[in-house]
């Protein structure tokens, strides 16, 4: 895609040391290059929504792949205090109901981290969230895979 002469742009969203090379690489080639890099992207609930479906996209989009994709969805917005409260209702115990297991687990629905490093960086972020002033609703730090 990078070199071929038929395409003339590019858009990519990914990893930020990704997002440079393709940049660099499609602008040396000519080509119109959008790269976002460490992007985030946010979902919207707006009040009107049907509350166990959206409980259900978040589970797949915020846990599926233990976060480790393009369309992780770590920022949710709620349209209102009511719909905040109604969504939070929700979705603590659809969190705390998840099971966190290997591939061969057929009751798991995600899988741990990729690595012990990975674990503690995703910890520390959650530490940056508390000493910022956010609330923590659910704490996984500290989680350890069983068997």
């Amino acid at each position: 895609i990078l070199d071929h002469p038929a395409i003339a742009a590019v858009s990519f969203v990914g990893s930020s040391d990704i997002a440079h090379y393709v940049y660099r690489r499609g602008v040396e080639a000519g080509k119109r290059v959008q790269a976002m890099g460490g992007a985030k992207n946010h979902g919207i609930v707006m009040p009107d929504a049907d509350l166990d479906q959206v409980v259900a996209d978040l589970s797949g989009a915020a846990f599926g792949s233990a976060g480790e994709r393009c369309m992780a969805l770590p920022v949710v917005v709620p349209v209102g205090d009511k719909t905040a409260d109604a969504l939070r209702e929700k979705l603590i115990p659809a969190i705390a109901a998840l099971r966190v297991g290997v591939s061969t687990d057929a009751e798991a629905h995600y899988g741990p981290v990729v690595n012990a490093a990975h674990k503690q960086r995703v910890e520390n972020w959650i530490q940056t969230g508390v000493d910022e002033g956010a609330e923590l609703v659910v704490d996984g730090r500290g989680f350890q895979l069983q068997g």
